[in-house]
């Protein structure tokens, strides 16, 4: 006897959200709380109705960490709530065609009031993080202070709650027409992979570009706008990533490897500047200077100190939506051994005949 099929949904991996065949955005009313069943190949997917899907897929991201925070505002919940609205506010940039320009702002604004608000609080987790041990009463201190930029977060979550902004910006982005008037809009009826060709380069264009501006001077200022572009980067790529193949996951690795190691300069950027005093201007430097060689390191290594544009660009252009998982509705075999660079340094990689 034929064993009985699971009523709950069945995880795929590799394939695109179900889509319809039409390219008009889904009504306020109608868009589901919770992702389809994937089944459509990816390079079959409208680039209209798979900016919608990741716009509600990140949105409810986004409602379940703010719950979370109001719950527990510990130091890893605040930094969830940020990185789930950082994760959504790349789906509007990068899709930012298909919706409407207006209520794009308009939300983005409201997300950079909770970004002011949760960024005091992160500020004050790392730097009594790092003073923990050298300046254990400035630590103590940053705690106090800590606790009060915590209250006033959460009293502008239960905010952002009692309003129900989810629905407020599901209908917002949803009912109004899109901004047909911005650069770089797809016809309609595009699918993901001529939006990939034509978006992405242009990141990795920036990306390239701010960094070998960034580590030619060397400031901190430089540094952190680099920061955001590789972060914007990253996020971008990993919008499409299922168009490259499992291998491209390697090269997403070393672009997050790099960001950790901005991040990690970046912590000890705001500390200093959080608690100027001489005695901890003097302790934190002498922790920023090994981690500025790593970070020099990985640039060099990873991406030949800016010199793998062209090779990023290349790829990013015109492998889109050619690996066989791509093209296929059934889930890719997962490599059993280590996947080598996609994207590897001129001096590195082996051409074929």
């Amino acid at each position: 006897m034929a064993k009985p099929r699971s009523a709950g949904p069945r995880r795929r991996t590799g394939v695109a959200p179900e889509v319809a065949s039409d390219t008009a955005p889904p009504s306020p009313a109608a868009a589901p709380q919770v992702a389809a069943p994937m089944r459509k190949p990816y390079t079959q997917i409208p680039v209209t109705r798979f900016a919608h899907r990741q716009m509600e897929d990140r949105l409810q991201r986004v409602v379940d960490q703010v719950a979370e925070t109001l719950r527990s505002p510990d130091e890893e919940a605040v930094h969830q709530v940020r990185v789930a609205t950082r994760r959504f506010r790349a789906a509007l940039d990068v899709f930012r065609a298909y919706f409407p320009r207006n209520e794009r702002a308009r939300i983005k604004q409201e997300i950079r009031e909770l970004f002011a608000l949760a960024g005091e609080v992160r500020n004050r987790d790392i730097a009594s993080g790092l003073l923990a041990e050298g300046a254990p009463e400035t630590a103590a201190y940053l705690q106090q202070e800590r606790m009060q930029w915590s209250m006033r977060l959460t009293e502008h979550l239960r905010g952002w709650v009692l309003r129900d902004f989810s629905a407020q910006w599901r209908a917002a982005l949803g009912s109004a027409p899109p901004d047909k008037k911005l650069k770089g809009r797809l016809p309609p009826g595009a699918l993901l992979p001529e939006a990939a060709v034509r978006w992405l380069p242009r990141l990795a264009r920036r990306f390239f570009r701010t960094g070998r501006e960034a580590f030619a001077t060397g400031d901190a200022e430089h540094l952190h706008e680099f920061r955001i572009a590789a972060k914007r980067f990253r996020y971008g790529l990993e919008f499409f990533a299922p168009l490259y193949g499992p291998r491209f996951t390697e090269s997403l690795r070393r672009l997050k490897k790099l960001q950790d190691s901005l991040g990690r300069l970046n912590d000890l950027v705001t500390a200093r500047a959080l608690v100027p005093v001489p005695e901890i201007t003097t302790l934190l430097a002498a922790r920023e200077a090994p981690v500025r060689v790593a970070l020099t390191s990985c640039w060099t290594e990873d991406f030949s100190a800016g010199a793998d544009s062209a090779l990023w660009v290349h790829y990013l252009r015109h492998y889109a939506g050619r690996t066989k998982a791509a093209q296929s509705s059934r889930p890719p075999k997962q490599p059993r051994i280590a996947i080598p660079d996609l994207i590897a340094p001129p001096k590195v990689a082996k051409r074929r005949a």
